[in-house]
């Protein structure tokens, strides 16, 4: 009986300690500067699914303009789906402007913010039809650079991070923050030729390692 209550209390202890020290703990204080940061993560996350829903949305309008039927050869089936992306890519830069000031730093940017308030002023369905046009030229520059190969084992094809190649040019021009690259080819201040011939220094703002918009 006198065993039992010993490891009675034992037991005991070591249930309170741990409560007790929970107790003693200081309720984490957030600073001024915390609540701003994290009141903006959230607006910015926010503002980024209503953007990516506003893209999405035209990218399949896009893809209903330009239906894939099972009869189209296989090379024009890899073709339409690298435009979907670039599409989607561009759409969602041109989102960008419409739900966020726009306020560039560079220099080269902001002698062009003229040439981005007029494409802003003009009507959704001569942007859209602008923004298509850029993404059938980038597709058809990329094309004709990898010499009309787009089998699976072709530069075209090819996921390198290395070569301007169709996907790392999409994965560039997605990226949350190459938000001035989009402008720049969206106002065709870099034209698609030129975008084709860029290597990743040139074309991306983002360190090599940082994750791309999801």
């Amino acid at each position: 009986m006198f065993e039992s209550s010993k490891e009675q209390k034992k037991e005991d202890k070591k249930t309170v300690a741990p409560l007790q020290k929970k107790l003693a703990e200081k309720p984490k204080v957030l600073s001024m500067k915390d609540l701003t940061q994290n009141s903006e993560e959230k607006r910015q996350e926010l503002l980024f699914k209503k953007i990516d829903q506003k893209a999405q949305a035209l990218l399949e309008k896009f893809k209903h303009s330009t239906p894939l039927s099972n009869q189209l050869p296989e090379q024009e089936r890899v073709r339409q789906k690298i435009r979907e992306n670039l599409f989607y890519a561009l759409v969602f830069g041109l989102e960008e402007c419409k739900n966020k000031q726009y306020s560039s730093e560079t220099d080269d940017m902001r002698e062009h913010i003229v040439d981005i308030s007029k494409f802003l002023m003009k009507d959704e369905k001569s942007q859209i039809e602008h923004i298509k046009n850029i993404t059938l030229s980038i597709e058809a520059n990329l094309y004709h650079k990898y010499n009309k190969d787009v089998g699976k084992t072709s530069a075209y094809s090819n996921k390198s991070r290395l070569v301007a190649t169709p996907h790392q040019i999409f994965m560039n021009l997605k990226h949350k923050k190459n938000f001035d690259l989009r402008l720049k080819v969206l106002v065709e201040f870099i034209t698609p030729s030129q975008l084709c011939l860029m290597n990743e220094d040139v074309a991306c703002a983002h360190p090599r390692n940082s994750p791309p918009a999801s």
